[in-house]
C-alpha cells in the first residue's frame, strides 16, 4: 500500500498522512479526527485539506488499500491500521518529529 501513497505524496509535495487524510475525507462522508499533539502537526492536518486528488490518484490509492484477507483467518475482516501504518512510515522518514515514548 506504501508505493502508491508514497508516489502521490512525493509528486504532489506533502506528507502520506496528508494524503491519507485527503483520500479519507474525499466524499465528504468522512469526518477524519487525526490527534495533533503539536502546532506542527494541526499545520499538517490542515494542510491535507487545500488540495484535491485526481480521479486517477484516488483510484491508485483505492487500490492499494483494498482489503485484503486476514493473514490467519479468512473469515476475519483485515485490520483498520490505516493510520497507524502512515504514522509509523512518516515517523521511519522523519525521526526527529516523532513524539518521545513512541506512538503516542
Amino acid at each position: 500500500a506504501l508505493p502508491a501513497l508514497e508516489r502521490v505524496a512525493r509528486e504532489r509535495g506533502v506528507s502520506t498522512a496528508q494524503v491519507i487524510l485527503n483520500w479519507l475525507t474525499r466524499d465528504g462522508e468522512v469526518i477524519a479526527l487525526p490527534k495533533a499533539s503539536r502546532p506542527a502537526h494541526v499545520r499538517d492536518n490542515a494542510g491535507a485539506l487545500s488540495w484535491e486528488l485526481t480521479r486517477e490518484e484516488r483510484d491508485a490509492i483505492s487500490d492499494a488499500l483494498r482489503p485484503a484477507r486476514h493473514p490467519y483467518h479468512p473469515a476475519l475482516p483485515p485490520s483498520p491500521a490505516l493510520f497507524r501504518l502512515a504514522y509509523r512510515f512518516e515517523q521511519r522518514r522523519h525521526p526527529a518529529t516523532a513524539p518521545a515514548g513512541g506512538e503516542g
